[in-house]
């Protein structure tokens, strides 16, 4: 009991660890989002979750007036894991407070990214959380690995949401006792392997450690993972039609190796599924390809921007709403 005691007393003293820490979700199809009202040890300032569970300051749940809202989803490339306070999202309010394509309007961008989540996660959040705010416009992002299955923590249904009341007493006492949550933190690539693949993909579908053949398999157009995830893909250009809320569908390449052969095909196919649904797509593939994807890569990690990536998407991403007027009608 000493020893632990100190180690709580030792760990109390220094900042809440790097990083926005998760909690099972209660939305029915989504594995967890991100502890509310926390702020979190960063080397040029704290990072900050709001009250909604998304990165950033708060905000009110009805719109200002002349505000457009636009929220962003997405996995950790939306969240701007390394770059979370100069991320594209951010860079993307800066330019619209400097210059608004609506003039008398105020665009308020909302970095609502969460670590590993997919497509089919990001729609029912979009569907029976977001939707609360009334956005005027969804922007998506898609990393090559979305079409696999969420992450379930232990004891969740993740089809009801509900979580087993003595796991829910173990995430109330982890919240608050920093030891459990450091020994949480430092086991959890051992809990990964002690689940197997099976909690996330089959095994004789993809292989998880082969990156362009998990990526290809994960595209197949007649397998398990491509056709859960066009189904969640068609659900989202329904409630664009009913909520008459425009989708722009951004799609990150992996970049590292960037030129591998099929992955073109799969960029094109996800594309073309999503312009079928209804929904814009911005295929970022021909964009990274000119700017040499090896320059705007975070060190070895075949997944994350730099902060060179980070800009060039946030050019892009303007380029592309200013020149389109479909995406701008507001809700």
């Amino acid at each position: 009991m000493i020893p632990f005691l100190l180690l709580e007393a030792w760990l109390r003293t220094g900042p809440i660890r790097y990083g926005p820490e998760s909690i099972p979700s209660s939305i029915p199809g989504v594995a967890y989002t991100y502890v509310p009202n926390k702020d979190y040890f960063h080397p040029v300032k704290p990072i900050h979750v709001n009250k909604w569970g998304t990165l950033g300051e708060d905000f009110p749940e009805k719109k200002d007036p002349g505000e457009f809202r636009v929220i962003v989803v997405g996995d950790s490339i939306v969240l701007s894991q390394h770059y979370f306070h100069t991320g594209f999202v951010k860079t993307l309010q800066k330019k619209f407070d400097a210059d608004s394509p609506l003039p008398g309007r105020k665009f308020r961008f909302i970095q609502a990214g969460i670590a590993s989540h997919g497509t089919c996660q990001e729609k029912q959040l979009i569907k029976h959380f977001y939707d609360g705010f009334a956005p005027d416009l969804i922007v998506m992002g898609y990393a090559v690995n979305d079409t696999e299955g969420p992450r379930v923590p232990f004891a969740l249904d993740i089809n009801t949401g509900k979580l087993k009341w003595w796991a829910w007493f173990w995430h109330f006492i982890k919240n608050r006792v920093r030891t459990l949550k450091w020994i949480k933190h430092h086991a959890s690539p051992l809990i990964v392997r002690l689940r197997g693949p099976s909690e996330v993909v089959a095994p004789k579908e993809a292989d998880p450690t082969d990156d362009v053949n998990y990526v290809l398999n994960m595209h197949k157009p007649a397998g398990g993972f491509w056709t859960r995830w066009k189904s969640c893909v068609g659900e989202l250009g329904e409630y664009q039609k009913e909520k008459k809320t425009p989708i722009l569908f951004a799609i990150f390449p992996m970049l590292r190796p960037f030129h591998a052969e099929g992955l073109t095909d799969a960029y094109d196919r996800v594309e073309k599924t999503v312009r079928e649904s209804g929904l814009t797509p911005l295929n970022l593939y021909p964009v990274f390809d000119a700017a040499n994807a090896d320059e705007i890569m975070h060190g070895v990690d075949p997944m994350h921007l730099n902060q060179e990536g980070h800009d060039l998407v946030a050019k892009e991403l303007g380029r592309v709403l200013r020149s389109n007027p479909a995406l701008l009608i507001g809700r």
